[in-house]
């Protein structure tokens, strides 16, 4: 796959290669959804520090993109969390929090509640 878009990319200047994701490589949504799969598969995962969550996350779930659509919904809540549209350190610390006011359950519902176009309000002190 990576020497024939890298064919077409000497052939044709304005095609990005990057955009291909020749390599294995999370799309934001699909790192979102690892994170969430991999805080799902073990409770105790979530004792670890946020900010590795992502890292551990791409280890840990292969093809987040093909997991089910409900999974792919709290991806993009997830994500809607978030300035830049990616799974940063404010979105860890985000879903962090809600599984410290509630339980994962809770924290899942609550993303459910994002998708299903509940509003968002931001607490200004």
């Amino acid at each position: 796959m990576l020497c024939v878009a890298a064919g077409v990319a000497d052939r044709v200047p304005a095609f990005d290669l990057t955009q291909v994701r020749p390599s294995r490589a999370h799309t934001e949504r699909g790192e979102a959804v690892s994170v969430l799969l991999w805080l799902d598969s073990d409770p105790e995962h979530a004792d670890k520090s946020p900010i590795v969550w992502p890292e551990f996350a791409r280890d840990a779930i292969s093809y987040p993109d093909r997991a089910g659509s409900v999974w792919q919904q709290r991806g993009e809540a997830l994500l809607s969390l978030s300035a830049s549209g990616s799974v940063d350190m404010a979105v860890c610390n985000a879903l962090d929090a809600r599984m410290g006011e509630a339980d994962w359950a809770g924290a899942l519902a609550w993303l459910d509640g994002l998708t299903a176009g509940e509003r968002r309000l931001s607490v200004v002190r």
